[in-house]
């Protein structure tokens, strides 16, 4: 008989972020809505002075002007506020995210190892749908920042 070693069990210390962190996908798509988002406050910081001149706040083709501020000096989280809403979007989308791809590798550990049997529903791997809804959050995100960047370069050529 062979004797326990007395060394304790070493357990990998936060394995699901280990995981993640090798994902180039998630950094993909993650970062660079992070970047998009950046990008388009830099580009509002820089493109349009904080002054009490007028700044056109949205242009429709139809109908012209239809929101202006006559005082951003005063109210200048009017001209900020589709990038932050953008940054929370893209924020929610990250979190929900992390939460599927965290469920799609936590059901394939753990229930591969116990029942050495994939659970599927309706022939699809629970673990691959999970990890598809994650990659289509991270991706949304970065489109929703897409969206947003190119509104802040439109509102600067507006206002030149």
């Amino acid at each position: 008989m062979k004797a326990h070693s007395q060394e304790p069990h070493k357990q990998q210390n936060f394995p699901l972020l280990r995981r993640l962190l090798r994902n180039k996908a998630f950094w993909a798509l993650a970062g660079g809505g992070l970047f998009l988002n950046l990008a388009g406050w830099a580009v509002l910081f820089w493109g349009i002075e904080i002054e009490e001149a007028p700044v056109i706040l949205h242009y429709n083709a139809f109908l012209g002007i239809d929101a202006i501020n006559f005082n951003l000096k005063n109210h200048p989280f009017l001209l900020f506020g589709n990038n932050f809403s953008g940054a929370i979007i893209w924020l929610i989308n990250l979190i929900g995210g992390l939460f599927l791809w965290a469920a799609s590798i936590s059901s394939k550990t753990e229930e591969d190892q116990k029942k050495k049997v994939t659970q599927q529903r309706d022939g699809i791997n629970k673990g691959s749908v999970d990890r598809l809804g994650a990659y289509l959050l991270w991706s949304g995100g970065c489109v929703i920042q897409m969206i947003v960047l190119i509104y802040a370069i439109a509102l600067v050529l507006v206002n030149r």
